[in-house]
This record gives C-alpha cells, sequence and structure tokens, in this order.
C-alpha cells in the first residue's frame, strides 16, 4: 500500500481499534527489524525519533546483550562442530549460506559497543571469538569458503586493527600488548594477508600509544 492508501484505510479507526491496529503490527514485525529500524524508539517517543530522522540523524537501535551473547555463543558451537558445511538439522540448508551476513551483523553490534561500559569487555571477547573463528576457517573448513574475511567483506588486517584498538581502549599495559602479539602470530592469516602485514598493523598502533 501506499502512504495515502494508508491514511485513507486508518481513517475509519477510533483510537482503540489504532491501539489495537499498532500492537497488532508491532507483533508482526521480526525483532530484528524492529530493533534495526528502532521501532521500539518510535513507539515511545514518536517526535523525538521523527525530529532526528528529519535532522539526518540517524538512530541508533539498543542492543540486547543477553540475546546477542547467546546468539553469538551458539553461532561459534555451531561453526565448530561443522553444522555450516555439513547436513545438520541444527542449521538448515538455506541458513548456512547465512553465515557471512550472521557475523557481520555480529561484529557491528558489537563495535557498537563502547568498551567502558558495563559489557564492553565482554563484548570484546566475542569479538576475539569471531575473528580467531574465522582465523580457524583459514586453516579448516568451517564454512563454504577459502577467504572468510573477503566473505564478510574485510581485510584481515583491518579486522585486526579493530581488535587490537578495543584491547588498548581497555587498557594499555604489558598484558594488553603481549595479548595483540599473541593474537597476531598464534592465528592463521588467510592466502591475501601474511604475519609481516598483520605486524605493520600492530606497529601502527604502537605508534600512536607513545
Amino acid at each position: 500500500m501506499k502512504v495515502s492508501e494508508v491514511n485513507v484505510a486508518t481513517k475509519r479507526y477510533d483510537e482503540a481499534h489504532l491501539q489495537k491496529l499498532v500492537k497488532e503490527m508491532y507483533k508482526r514485525i521480526p525483532k530484528k527489524v524492529r530493533d534495526e529500524k528502532g521501532i521500539d524508539d518510535l513507539i515511545t517517543d514518536m517526535d523525538q525519533f521523527l525530529a532526528q530522522i528529519k535532522q539526518g540523524k540517524k538512530v541508533a537501535p539498543e542492543i540486547d546483550f543477553l540475546v546477542l551473547k547467546a546468539e553469538v555463543d551458539q553461532f561459534i558451537a555451531d561453526a565448530e562442530e561443522l553444522y555450516y558445511i555439513t547436513p545438520s538439522r541444527h542449521v538448515s540448508k538455506k541458513q548456512r549460506p547465512k553465515w557471512r551476513f550472521m557475523v557481520k551483523g555480529y561484529l557491528k553490534d558489537i563495535a557498537a559497543i563502547p568498551v567502558d561500559e558495563p559489557n564492553g569487555h565482554e563484548a570484546t571477547e566475542f569479538f576475539v571469538s569471531l575473528y580467531e573463528l574465522l582465523c580457524e576457517e583459514c586453516e579448516i573448513y568451517l564454512f563454504k569458503t577459502e577467504n572468510p574475511f573477503a566473505s564478510i567483506g574485510m581485510e584481515q588486517k583491518n579486522l585486526y586493527g579493530q581488535l587490537i584498538e578495543r584491547i588498548f581502549n581497555q587498557e594499555i599495559s604489558r598484558g594488553s600488548i603481549k595479548r595483540a602479539l599473541q593474537i597476531l602470530f598464534e592465528d592463521d592469516t588467510n592466502v591475501d594477508e601474511s604475519v609481516s602485514y598483520m605486524s605493520q598493523v600492530l606497529l601502527e598502533h604502537l605508534k600512536m600509544l607513545t
């Protein structure tokens, strides 16, 4: 329907029926879409929401960290069990190719959580886990791809840079530098990267700390 048609169709509803209509529409919108589009903010403060849209401000969806945590944990567990490359009742055939969009979404949500928030450090650990999962795919098949970083539209060195930036934003210490080095040398690299290229990323971040 066009907006004009919606206006005509809803004119016959009184206040009670309009409330029921909104409730029924809300129930039929997938939670992921509600979060992405900021539907909860629209309902709780419509005027402010529309004002932000008019000013060109993007309304950031509120991230339910417990839901994100459960989804990431399950995704990693399923990938480790090879459910994304073998027939399984746990991950449907239709769902398997969507892994790259899932990873991109998880990384985006994690990046939106500041490191100094209550869930910031735990979010960084999820970032590390997803990065290491992609590195593991460079060595053994967890998904049907030879370059998992290219599959999610990122270079490994750039994702590594984002990761160590979060680690250093949490704490600058021997421990954080040691961890950045461990991730660099202990995790696999894909065919388009090398440890020397990755080392340059770490060196650039260390220079910014001095």
